[in-house]
């Protein structure tokens, strides 16, 4: 399974989704709250065993689930160097 794939999943069990959910659909209108993404944030640092800083902590970070993923590519590259 990919970032892509692994990141939807995440997301869908977080809303609970059972429907494919569009790169760009805003996570709030589907039922992301604060104490979701808190949620969200901690199961994807579990699963790709990584931690965000403090810098990273943006809500335009998390809005999608394009944003989510660049973000984690750009983390994972990041940390790969």
């Amino acid at each position: 399974m990919n970032i892509k794939s692994k990141v939807e999943e995440t997301v869908k069990e977080i809303l609970d989704i059972h429907n494919p959910i569009d790169l760009d659909k805003d996570l709030k209108e589907l039922g992301l709250d604060s104490m979701k993404c808190i949620n969200l944030i901690v199961k994807i640092e579990d699963l790709f065993n990584i931690t965000f800083n403090n810098q990273e902590f943006k809500i335009s970070n998390f809005k999608t689930i394009g944003t989510i993923n660049k973000l984690l590519s750009e983390k994972l590259e990041t940390e790969a160097v």
